[in-house]
């Protein structure tokens, strides 16, 4: 039997005017959101969550986590003032691939605005082509080697990467 665990990202990112009494911005409820339906269709999946900006999750949203049982890792390697935080997508993918694919078959990336709707089913054979994508355009890979700048491959834009 294949092991596998989902991980995502996440940050208080600072949009004006939009923290609730709790301190949390919306794209951390949303990530909650993706969590609790991840919890609705897998309850022994492991799921990780990181942040690597500065822009930490709120103690709200760390405690939704801790009942989920979503590990949560804080590394700010990343100090970014932008509301467009597009490269964490790639980073979280290489972050969790050196640290966790010793343990599982398969990391499934999920982007944190997502939600699972029903079970993730592994009838597939992941050496067949399984998702026809475009590549990024110029202007995102741009951005992306501002962050990373050793990055030396395409990218392609999927809200789910296995």
């Amino acid at each position: 039997m294949n092991k596998y665990a989902i991980i995502f990202s996440a940050e208080n990112r600072v949009i004006k005017d939009t923290f609730d009494s709790n301190g949390s911005a919306p794209n951390e409820k949303m990530a909650i959101g993706l969590a609790y339906s991840i919890r609705q269709f897998h309850q022994d999946i492991d799921v990780y969550c990181g942040c690597f900006t500065q822009n930490t999750l709120s103690k709200y949203t760390q405690d939704w986590f801790k009942k989920l049982n979503v590990t949560y890792i804080e590394d700010p390697v990343f100090n970014t003032d932008s509301t467009v935080s597009c490269f964490l997508r790639t980073y979280c993918k290489d972050y969790f691939a050196e640290r966790l694919l010793d343990q599982y078959n398969y990391l499934i990336y999920v982007d944190w605005d997502v939600v699972q709707l029903a079970p993730i089913t592994f009838n597939f054979n992941p050496m067949s082509p399984l998702v026809i994508v475009d590549t990024m355009p110029q202007w995102v890979l741009n951005y992306h080697k501002e962050f990373l700048p050793n990055l030396k491959t395409q990218l392609y834009y999927n809200w789910i990467d296995i």
